[in-house]
C-alpha cells in the first residue's frame, strides 16, 4: 500500500488535541532539568561530572574535531533517539521506553551544559551556552512532536509506514536545526573569541 508523504504540518494542532500527554511531557522535562541543574551544581568540583571528550560540540570548539565531524555526530545522535521514539510508539504499552529515552536526552543535554558553563566560566561561554540553550529547547520540542505524530498513528495497521511519512515535517526541521547549530558555532569559533581550551 502506497502511503502519501506529508509535507504540510502544523506545530500546535497536535498539542492541542494531546494536553494531558504535553502536560506530563512538561512536568518529566521539568523534573530532569532541576535534577541535571542539582547534579551539576552539587558535583562541579568532580572531575567524574562529566567527560567534554565525547561532547561533538566541545570537540569542535577546541579545535580536536572538524565540522563535519560534529555535524556527523550530532546528526546519528538525534537520529537514535528519533528511531527510539518512532519504534516506541507503535504500542501503548511500549511508549515508555520513548519516554524514557526521552528524559534522558534532556537530562543529558542540561548536565553538559551545566557542567560546560561551570568548568569554563559563565562569562567565557556565555554566548555559546545560550546557543546551545536555544537549540536544546528547540530540541526538546521537535521530539515531543514525534512523540505526538506517532501517537495518532498508533491505531494504524501498517504503523511504522504512516508513521515515518507523517513524521517527514518534523525529521526535515530536525535536520535544518541541526544544520543550523552547526554553522552558529562554526561561525562562533571563527569570528569571535571563544575561551575553550
Amino acid at each position: 500500500m502506497k502511503i502519501p508523504y506529508k509535507f504540510s504540518y502544523s506545530l500546535f494542532e497536535p498539542i492541542k488535541k494531546h494536553r494531558s500527554f504535553v502536560s506530563f511531557m512538561i512536568v518529566l522535562i521539568g523534573v530532569c532539568i532541576f535534577c541535571a541543574v542539582l547534579a551539576g551544581v552539587k558535583f562541579s568540583n568532580s572531575s567524574l561530572l562529566i567527560s567534554f571528550s565525547n561532547v561533538s560540540i566541545v570537540k569542535f570548539l577546541r579545535g580536536s574535531s572538524g565540522f563535519g565531524g560534529m555535524l556527523f555526530t550530532n546528526i546519528l545522535t538525534i537520529s537514535v533517539f528519533a528511531i527510539i521514539i518512532i519504534a516506541s510508539c507503535c504500542k501503548k504499552y511500549t511508549i515508555s521506553i520513548g519516554i524514557f529515552f526521552y528524559a534522558y536526552y534532556v537530562y543529558a543535554q542540561t548536565l553538559t551544559l551545566i557542567a560546560f558553563m561551570l568548568e569554563y566560566g559563565i562569562i567565557n561561554t556565555l554566548v555559546i551556552a545560550f546557543c546551545m540553550l536555544i537549540c536544546l529547547l528547540l530540541m526538546m520540542f521537535l521530539l515531543l512532536e514525534l512523540f505526538l505524530i506517532c501517537i495518532d498513528c498508533q491505531n494504524n495497521n501498517f504503523y511504522f509506514k504512516y508513521a515515518f511519512s507523517s513524521c517527514i515535517p518534523i525529521l526535515i526541521f530536525i535536520a535544518i536545526l541541526l544544520v543550523s547549530q552547526s554553522i552558529v558555532f562554526f561561525v562562533l569559533r571563527n569570528y569571535i573569541i571563544v575561551l575553550v581550551y
